[in-house]
């Protein structure tokens, strides 16, 4: 049972792992100079758009992550 969802574990994982690097950044940036970097967003826009534009026209290769089952 817990091999079906071994896969979906380790991919909210990942996200989650991501959004806390993300969030640890801003709070960081936040308590060193007591300003609210709203650049942060704009970067991470700027990522987005660009992760987009890659997968949509093909040009982003992902690595294929094994899994055993």
């Amino acid at each position: 049972m817990i091999g079906e969802y071994s896969g979906f574990i380790l991919a909210g994982l990942g996200g989650g792992a991501v959004v806390a690097a993300l969030a640890l950044g801003l709070v960081l940036t936040n308590r060193a100079t007591g300003v609210i970097n709203f650049a942060f967003g704009a970067m991470g826009m700027y990522v987005a758009f660009a992760y987009f534009q890659f997968r949509d026209n093909g040009d982003l290769i992902l690595p294929v992550i094994f899994v055993p089952s």
